[in-house]
């Protein structure tokens, strides 16, 4: 059902950058937004409708750059443990290819590095698979998902259907922790030891040091990804249903199992824009949540459809982004890149800092938007637009003072292969063999 959600908002949100082009070639292509949707407008909710794409300051050796340009991993780029790096700046996981014989094993690659030794891409082989579900109302379910690379890019797990991966970024030593029960979605805590899983049994929290499986009652897809600090827990649900849309609703609770101590509800944002659905995760940085979200917009009215269900007028869902204030629950910045609908697909994928949130859009790459100033800042191209199905991309969370976890204690995790336990070495190449 996740999946589902994902996959559909993702063919909703069709958010042409309409101003400001800047193509592969580094030339630049004007268009004005049509007049009757200004670049700006500021009142209760500050507004941002198609500003100018700037172009970054990428610089002149590729190698020193922290995003990478283009946003794309060369085929032939090195494995891990052949090519180490510090630690991650992002995951990059191709829409895996499916034949006759079902899905092929998806191709995972992770860009990093850090300034002194510059930043390159390599692969990561694992022999991860997909889950395909074919139970009515479920989907199939890929390794890699938004919250897939720990607190300072230092540690990378992907969800399995019975196993959780873990994977050192300094080290390339891994760990397969045993979690039965049909996992199909995973995200990162604050604290850098442990991960979120859903999967068919329930929401359980596993520390990927220990072994230690808890409960939770907050969904994977759900939570929300701390930035700046990792201090309680916040959530943002909704109940998806292409008939009948509930408005996105944001809990804040105290720890991952206290029942919420705030609830706020975000129906009518403002009188043309309504959330009533929300793409797979949020994320906040000191007291600002930003998520993707889909609803009512300028272009598509909503009327009642059969049911009472609430539809969009002209049959095309709107989508936008919006920032919210923890504290209040109000909405504070709204951008909406939408005035072609199916063109491409844009969402949150992080914070740059406390005014700036990083963007990933099929057509444009990593886009930085700035909250003071209202512009898009391209950081990375892609070398050729996205026409179906979009990569997923994980970025690493980074912060002052973010807590950092012992490389050196994880290798003694142990890791099972075929019913037997084998306790990984500092060795990446042996802890990497034990695995095929």
């Amino acid at each position: 059902m996740d999946r589902y959600r994902r996959l559909a908002l993702l063919m909703a949100l069709t958010l042409p950058l309409g101003v400001g082009l800047v193509g592969c070639d580094g030339t630049a292509t004007k268009r004005h937004a049509p007049a009757a949707y200004p670049t700006r407008t500021v009142g209760t909710v500050t507004v941002d409708i198609n500003p100018p794409l700037l172009a970054a300051e990428l610089g002149s050796d590729p190698a020193k750059r922290p995003w990478p340009d283009p946003l794309e991993p060369p085929r032939d780029a090195p494995l891990l443990q052949d090519s180490p790096m510090a630690s991650a700046v992002l995951l990059y996981q191709p829409y895996p290819v499916v034949t006759r014989d079902g899905w092929e094993s998806p191709q995972v690659y992770v860009y990093g590095g850090d300034p002194a030794a510059g930043f390159h891409w390599a692969r990561i082989d694992l022999g991860l698979v997909v889950m395909q579900d074919d139970t009515p109302g479920k989907t199939t379910t890929f390794p890699v998902t938004a919250g897939s690379l720990g607190p300072g890019g230092e540690f990378a797990a992907f969800v399995q259907p019975e196993t959780v991966v873990v994977l050192a970024i300094r080290t390339a030593a891994v760990t397969r922790v045993p979690l039965p029960g049909g996992n199909f979605a995973l995200s990162w805590l604050g604290d850098g030891k442990r991960v979120l899983v859903s999967s068919a049994v329930g929401n359980r929290t596993l520390d990927v040091f220990t072994g230690v499986v808890q409960p939770s009652s907050v969904r994977a897809t759900d939570y929300v990804i701390p930035y700046g600090d990792a201090r309680g827990v916040m959530s943002i649900t909704d109940q998806f249903d292409v008939q009948t849309l509930s408005p996105v609703k944001l809990h804040i609770m105290d720890d991952l199992n206290a029942p919420a101590k705030r609830d706020h509800s975000f129906a009518d944002v403002t009188e043309t824009f309504t959330a009533t659905s929300a793409t797979l995760n949020g994320f906040r940085y000191l007291g600002r949540i930003a998520v993707t979200v889909g609803g009512r917009t300028p272009l598509n009215p909503a009327h009642t459809g059969e049911g009472g269900g609430v539809c969009a007028s002209d049959g095309k869902d709107g989508a936008f982004l919006m920032v919210v204030d923890e504290a209040t629950g109000t909405v504070t910045h709204i951008l909406w890149l939408t005035t072609d609908p199916y063109d491409f697909t844009v969402e949150v994928v992080g914070w740059l800092g406390p005014s700036s949130i990083l963007l990933s859009s099929w057509d444009k790459g990593l886009v930085s938007w700035d909250l003071e100033l209202g512009t898009l800042t391209q950081l990375s191209r892609v070398a050729k637009p996205i026409e179906i199905l979009g990569p997923t991309i994980a970025v690493a969370p980074r912060w002052p003072d973010l807590p950092r976890q012992s490389i050196a204690a994880f290798p003694a995790a142990r890791m099972v292969k075929g019913g037997a336990s084998v306790t990984t070495g500092h060795d990446a190449e042996t802890s990497l063999r034990c695995l095929h």
